[in-house]
């Protein structure tokens, strides 16, 4: 006797683990809400995508599955248009709150994820970093298009590579309402890409998401944006924020946004920090709002840069819309003017006050109940949502950055800041007020390295200002400054008990052997090599300047104009040590 649940037969199925999915019993269950189909499994999974007799029944998945590096070639719920042919997912799948993994989703078509096309809810799911999703139009790591339905508490960390429009971190085309849930792969397209979005790619008018984020870098040609490429009139999305880079191809007719490429739809309280790039209108928070489009209770802090083919915008490049009781960092964005909006120093942006003036519902607190919270150890001392931010526990991880003058003098307007593990942080830029003197600037940044280590971060590679660096342990910064008086330190070189007979140099160290003499750059061309040292040992007359002691640098003659290119090089200090001979 042949068991119920094995089928006799030969397989016929491509992605096939099962030779007939469509006789599943799935690992329990009869489908139904109050009971349904338990999917524990690799089989059960490959079984639900085989059959679309299922689709319109209730999962509930009960254990992470691991699907071995797997390709599906097909999707779980295809476009049900008449001439299509197709069938949507119209039931309900729980993803229970376990993960998925290693699953390789590469489909040639439109509809693509890890469910193609959705009229039901999908609820509770992660997808890890170890799976992938390829696909042309409206895709999406977890649904290609929710054309009705939910998404509500779900997660993916899968990089999404698409080739034509729509596509998203986690959903391609929203239609529905997305909640509680965010995307942190990053999005790239391969073709005429078009609304590329880190969690949507295009959002529709009945197109609702809140209470949602996304953190991958989006990369494309046309409306795109870190949360969502476009959002159509009537759409809303409210409780949201991105962090990734958004770039664009350096082209005249983009619309690039940290948050929103193109706006005709409602955005409010919202915040965007990722760098925008490249675009043809560039906008810290949104690219174009459109009118139609609204923005209100919003900031963005991320530098924008058209690359001179469009327009920059501190937080909107062009609007024709609404924008109200937002802002923008002027000194983190590098942009003095936005098309809406108002733009406030970092410290502004950190003071309470900017936003209780503009009717926010914000607390200054680390555990606020508001909409809205401040707290210096929350999103880097600036406005943090709170739907997202848990209040501070001691499982809580968060680095300290520290920024020091070369002479080990903390910079205490800039330092210290705590930063979250994970997170990226931009370094103060080249004005950071972390000077020797007046005029001085902030040329790199170094941290400690090992003796000999030439990379990044070392002092013959710092860290440019205002570099992206990942927050993984705490760390300390020293500045590399550029000054606009060069020293030049001049040593008799006659050793610690060497007689030496003091001459008259006015600034003197090292009992007297060692002179100081400061230069402005703009009064360079008229120095010159001394003609004298500061002490002279007895029967010896100087020679001349070297760059080593022990006469193996390199050499100037005493009298002589300093080397011209000196003015406009990034050293700040030049050492000699005199040369001798007997009289």
């Amino acid at each position: 006797m042949v068991p119920a649940a094995v089928t006799i037969g030969t397989p016929a199925t491509a992605n096939g683990i099962d030779p007939d999915p469509c006789s599943s019993t799935f690992s329990g269950g009869s489908g139904t809400d109050s009971d349904p189909y338990l999917v524990a499994s690799k089989q059960d999974l490959t079984d639900l995508n085989g059959c679309d007799t299922f689709w319109g029944n209730s999962f509930l998945q009960t254990a992470n599955i691991d699907m071995g590096s797997d390709q599906w070639t097909t999707t779980t719920g295809t476009d049900p248009d008449p001439d299509e042919g197709g069938t949507a997912f119209s039931g309900t799948y729980d993803g229970g709150d376990f993960t998925i993994s290693n699953l390789d989703i590469a489909v040639s078509e439109d509809y693509v994820g890890l469910f193609g096309y959705v009229t039901g809810d999908i609820r509770n799911v992660n997808l890890d970093n170890t799976n992938s999703v390829t696909g042309d139009s409206n895709v999406g790591a977890l649904v290609g298009r929710l054309r009705s339905g939910t998404v509500t508490n779900s997660s993916s960390a899968v990089n999404v590579v698409g080739v034509d429009t729509a596509i998203g971190g986690l959903v391609g085309t929203n239609y529905g309402t997305i909640s509680d849930s965010h995307a942190t792969g990053n999005v790239t397209g391969t073709g005429d890409q078009e609304e590329m979005g880190g969690l949507i790619g295009r959002q529709r008018s009945t197109g609702r998401v809140s209470n949602s984020y996304a953190t991958g870098n989006v990369t494309g040609i046309d409306n795109i944006g870190g949360l969502i490429g476009e959002g159509d009139e009537g759409s809303i999305a409210s409780g949201v924020y991105a962090a990734g880079l958004v770039a664009g191809e350096g082209l005249t007719d983009q619309d690039l946004g940290g948050l929103l490429g193109e706006n005709a739809g409602t955005l409010t309280n919202c915040y965007a920090t990722g760098e925008v790039d490249q675009g043809g209108d560039s906008g810290g928070l949104v690219g174009e709002n459109t009118g139609s489009g609204t923005v209100s209770n919003c900031y963005s802090t991320g530098e924008v840069d058209a690359e001179t083919v469009g327009t920059d915008g501190g937080l909107v490049a062009v609007n024709s819309g609404s924008v109200s009781n937002s802002f923008w960092d002027k000194v983190t964005s590098d942009a003095e003017t936005s098309a809406g909006g108002t733009g406030k120093t970092t410290a502004e942006l950190k003071t309470l006050a900017t936003f209780t003036d503009a009717g926010w519902s914000i607390t200054e607190s680390c555990d606020a109940t508001t909409i809205w919270g401040l707290c210096s150890t929350r999103n880097s001392g600036y406005p943090y949502l709170t739907f997202y931010t848990a209040p501070p526990t001691p499982s809580d991880t968060f680095v300290q950055f520290t920024f020091s003058l070369p002479d080990g003098r903390e910079c205490t307007s800039i330092s210290p800041v705590q930063v979250r593990s994970g997170s990226q942080y931009r370094l103060p830029d080249g004005d950071a007020l972390c000077q020797t003197t007046p005029g001085s600037k902030v040329i790199g940044w170094t941290i400690p390295v090992a003796a000999g280590f030439t990379g990044a971060g070392s002092s013959s590679l710092p860290f440019s200002p205002g570099h992206l660096v990942d927050a993984s342990n705490s760390q300390q910064f020293t500045a590399v400054l550029w000054e606009p008086v060069i020293e030049f330190r001049y040593d008799a070189n006659v050793g610690a008990g060497g007689i030496c007979e003091l001459g008259d140099a006015t600034h003197t160290s090292n009992n007297g052997h060692l002179a100081h003499i400061w230069v402005p750059r703009e009064d360079f061309t008229d120095a010159r090599f001394p003609t004298t040292a500061p002490c002279t040992p007895p029967g010896h007359q100087l020679d001349g300047w070297n760059t080593a002691g022990d006469g193996t640098g390199q050499s100037y003659t005493p009298g002589n104009p300093l080397p011209e290119t000196w003015v406009s090089d990034n050293g700040n200090t030049h050492t000699f040590y005199a040369a001798w001979r007997t009289s």
